[in-house]
């Protein structure tokens, strides 16, 4: 009897796959990927394999990634789950990194989560890196991934938060890729809340010049910009995600996007096939987005101008 009780479970899962809320969205993501695009049934596929495989392990799952990076991921890591399914999960931004960083560049990810964009700058790209996750549990696969592929020696890893100054905050510690700061108007969404100590940008880089940087703080944005004007003062390019989350803190995405036009930076959209930054009106978009802003346009052009190609789930990109 006990053999079969994982068939089961996972039998009784799949019955009541269609009537989970959140599959929907995901599907929605597998299918209309580019790099699914004439692989659908195959992606499908792997996202039904893996969500009763993973259930059946219960335990983190090993993946190969582009040439010899490797990928921990368990069930619930929706960052990572996305590569899975989908190779790039944010395909347009993430093909920026492997295209546009360079190796002997400083790559900075604030709000790192499981690492998966560190892996690409560092562990494809062979970039130096920064990355900054302050939530403990993210932060410890983080470093798994980090050890899986010999990345320690060239990726600093912090497990604190960066702001407009140095201090203490309290941060959710129980909603995965969605983890942020807690004030008066968004507190009540965890159930589970951390004290985590606070630098500035300027003081962990400590005059050292970051060439990309990748910020997902969850809204809080605007707030590690004021504490980075130094830092993002010499950058070429940094991308931010612009989902409306910074309401949760007073200031819209326009706050975010009128800083960074004064620190010199424009807003673009990524097009990886022709390897081509088009200008992106952030104000009439009307939906969530990731910006790539660029500062250096010169430099980032020529980097993109290199030769590179990576194979990505068989699909070269």
């Amino acid at each position: 009897m006990r053999a079969i009780e994982p068939t089961l479970r996972a039998i009784q899962w799949v019955r009541h796959l269609h009537h989970r809320i959140d599959v929907a969205p995901t599907l929605k993501l597998i299918t209309s990927h580019p790099l699914n695009r004439h692989r659908r049934v195959r992606a499908l596929a792997r996202y039904f394999s893996w969500q009763v495989g993973s259930r059946l392990l219960g335990a983190p799952v090993v993946f190969p990634w582009i040439n010899e990076t490797r990928f921990s991921v368990r069930a619930g890591d929706k960052g990572m789950t996305g590569n899975l399914y989908c190779g790039l999960h944010e395909y347009s931004e993430m093909a920026f990194v492997l295209q546009a960083t360079r190796p002997d560049d400083l790559f900075v990810d604030v709000g790192a989560n499981v690492g998966a964009y560190t892996l690409l700058a560092c562990g494809v790209a062979g970039a130096r890196g920064i990355a900054i996750e302050p939530v403990p549990s993210s932060f410890s696969k983080l470093m798994d991934n980090l050890r899986l592929n010999d990345l320690t020696g060239r990726v600093r890893a912090l497990n604190v938060a960066a702001g407009a100054a140095r201090g203490i905050t309290r941060f959710t510690s129980d909603l995965d890729t969605t983890n942020h700061v807690v004030d008066g108007r968004s507190a009540g969404s965890s159930e589970t809340e951390i004290d985590v100590q606070v630098y500035t940008l300027d003081e962990l880089l400590d005059g050292a010049r970051a060439s990309i940087m990748k910020m997902d703080v969850e809204g809080y944005e605007l707030h590690v910009i004021e504490g980075a004007h130094n830092t993002l003062r010499q950058a070429d390019a940094i991308i931010v995600e612009l989902n409306g989350s910074g309401n949760l803190y007073g200031h819209p995405d326009s706050h975010v996007v009128e800083r960074l036009h004064n620190l010199g930076f424009a807003p673009y959209r990524y097009i990886p096939k022709e390897r081509r930054l088009v200008s992106l009106d952030v104000a009439a978009l009307g939906h969530p987005t990731n910006g790539i802003f660029v500062r250096d346009l010169d430099s980032i052009g020529k980097a993109l101008a290199r030769p590179l190609r990576y194979k990505v789930n068989g699909v070269e990109v």
